[in-house]
């Protein structure tokens, strides 16, 4: 996270190639040491280089798409966007688990490494959009007191920090107190991963017809309303449900997009 900022301001001065490429050789990097790591400073280094990764991969990638889409059409094209990233996440388990029966703990890791690899040398034959602009760069303290941006901003780190709290909390609930087993716990991801993923680009069609901001704070609301309710899940379908709305609910704040005919320095607070 803490390579976002910096990441996003280089991106703008060299362009989204070099950034991207340079994100998905640290993604590789990161999956070999992650390989070969058999001690706990290992699997640190591994992670902090896999976090680094993620961070500039994201903010360059939706950078890239406002390069590439006006405001009338980015929330339908993050909302694709973000269906991949959880198509992803429903099919990674089940790969991952059959590489590891077929070759061991490594072959995962280095499958991923090689994907990785692939994808940044497929970006360096891409043709991308100049993104140098005449005007003077905008320092990053300046940008973060425009109201609009200051509250995205927030709004995404309230969001993205309470879910990475529940994440190593929420399968210990589910084994201890509804005695689910690894599969089971996986399922309820898995489902919560398949809604998530149909109804992405439906929240993307909202934004763009209705605002990313009213979006936004419903689904703050819906986090809010929810997490208090994860704890007395009694059923596996109770916990598939309130599972699959927080995540709906996290994923809502990634659609706030600038307003239609308005300049990205002129948008008003909440």
């Amino acid at each position: 996270g803490d390579a976002s900022l910096p990441m996003g301001v280089i991106s703008d001065r060299v362009g989204r190639k070099l950034p991207m490429v340079a994100g998905l050789a640290a993604l590789a990097a990161s999956s070999v040491l992650f390989a070969h790591a058999d001690r706990l400073p290992g699997l640190f280094a591994a992670r902090l280089v896999q976090g680094a990764a993620d961070a500039v991969t994201w903010v360059v990638g939706f950078a890239l798409i406002a390069d590439l889409y006006g405001p009338d059409e980015r929330g339908r094209v993050m909302g694709l966007v973000m269906s991949g990233a959880n198509f992803g996440f429903m099919i990674g388990p089940t790969i991952g688990g059959w590489l590891y029966e077929t070759g061991g703990i490594r072959l995962p890791f280095l499958a991923l490494a090689a994907a990785a690899a692939l994808v940044g040398f497929g970006f360096l034959w891409l043709r991308l959009p100049r993104t140098r602009s005449a005007h003077d760069a905008v320092p990053t303290r300046d940008i973060l007191r425009v109201p609009a941006v200051a509250s995205c901003a927030v709004a995404v780190v309230a969001a993205g920090g309470t879910i990475a709290m529940l994440e190593p909390v929420l399968p210990l609930h589910l084994s201890s107190a509804l005695h689910f087993g690894p599969a089971r716990i996986g399922l309820v991801f898995g489902i919560a991963a398949v809604a998530s993923t149909a109804l992405h680009p439906v929240f993307g069609h909202f934004a763009d017809r209705f605002g990313g901001r009213r979006l936004m704070m419903l689904g703050l609301l819906a986090i809010a309303a929810v997490l208090p309710l994860l704890s007395l899940s009694r059923s596996f379908e109770s916990a598939v449900v309130l599972a699959t709305t927080l995540l709906l609910a996290w994923k809502t704040p990634s659609h706030e997009t600038p307003r239609k005919g308005r300049p990205d320095h002129e948008q008003a607070g909440p």
